[in-house]
């Protein structure tokens, strides 16, 4: 769940118009920032709302091992939005989530159509990891091809999860 909600190189193809542009979809390295329990990166978000004419900016931030935050402000303005994801795994192929939504700007869609907007995210996610194998998250990361840019955040996760000593048990 986590390493999915980080993967910001499939906004183009699998949300696009949502929170990706395919006709914008490279993903350049990202820097990423040791904090107290975890790392945060930041992206250009192609895909504005509330600025058609001006990317957004997001920073994920990770509190190992099963927290996310992810902040999205606009260039140049005071407008903030941030996402708190709470992950629970309840069996070795399901994770329960929890997301805390706020923002400190009155949105043009109700808090219902943003609710409505997240779920088309999800579901456009669920269909794609869902048909994903192996089905288990690899912490050993010689067993994947990794790309450099597209995969660095699911990388940083994994290597963060591999220093806390988590392994999975098949």
């Amino acid at each position: 769940m986590i390493e999915n909600l980080l993967d910001f190189s499939h906004f183009a193809w699998v949300h696009p118009g949502i929170l990706g542009d395919s006709t914008n979809a490279m993903c350049e390295p990202r820097e990423f920032v040791k904090v107290p329990q975890g790392f945060h990166y930041e992206i250009i978000q192609p895909v504005n709302r509330l600025k058609a004419d001006s990317a957004a900016i997001q920073r994920f931030t990770v509190i190992l091992p099963l927290t996310l935050f992810i902040e999205r402000r606009q260039p140049g303005g005071p407008e903030k939005q941030t996402n708190i994801y709470l992950c629970s795994p309840i069996s070795d192929k399901e994770t329960k989530y929890f997301r805390l939504s706020g923002r400190n700007y009155r949105d043009a869609l109700s808090d219902e159509e943003l609710n409505e907007k997240h779920r088309t995210i999800f579901e456009q996610d669920r269909v794609i990891v869902e048909a994903q194998r192996p089905e288990e998250l690899p912490l050993d990361l010689t067993e994947e091809l990794h790309l450099r840019g597209p995969d660095t955040a699911g990388l940083e996760y994994r290597r963060a999860l591999q220093k806390m000593g988590i392994r999975w048990s098949h």
